[in-house]
């Protein structure tokens, strides 16, 4: 994980935010942290450096919001609970709208 490269502020998320890949409809993991540039996942498999997903993040919330984005995994690495990951991915593609969407959770998370 080396030394610190973020450009954007993280902030952690409270309430579970589950990564789902669209191609598999297969949860990548819940989301620890997130940033305007990326997030850290943690999950149930080991995630392979450099691999793109297309995901869905369901928010929850009086409207139901769905965040659409491209993700590429940065790092992956085995945590202290054994069978759990860490992930650490940076957003490679997002529309205008779900840029919206993504803003304003991370307003919600300040």
């Amino acid at each position: 994980m080396g030394s610190e490269k973020r450009r954007s502020e993280r902030f952690d998320v409270s309430s579970p935010l589950n990564v789902v890949d669209t191609i598999s409809a297969e949860s990548l993991g819940i989301i620890v942290n997130v940033s305007a540039e990326g997030m850290m996942v943690l999950g149930a498999k080991d995630i392979v450096e450099g691999a793109v997903y297309q995901v869905d993040v369901p928010i929850a919330s009086a409207d139901n919001r769905i965040l659409k984005l491209a993700i590429e995994c940065l790092w992956s690495a085995e945590a202290d609970s054994g069978g759990k990951y860490w992930s650490g991915y940076q957003v490679i593609d997002i529309s205008e709208d779900n840029r919206v969407v993504l803003d304003q959770l991370i307003s919600e998370l300040k």
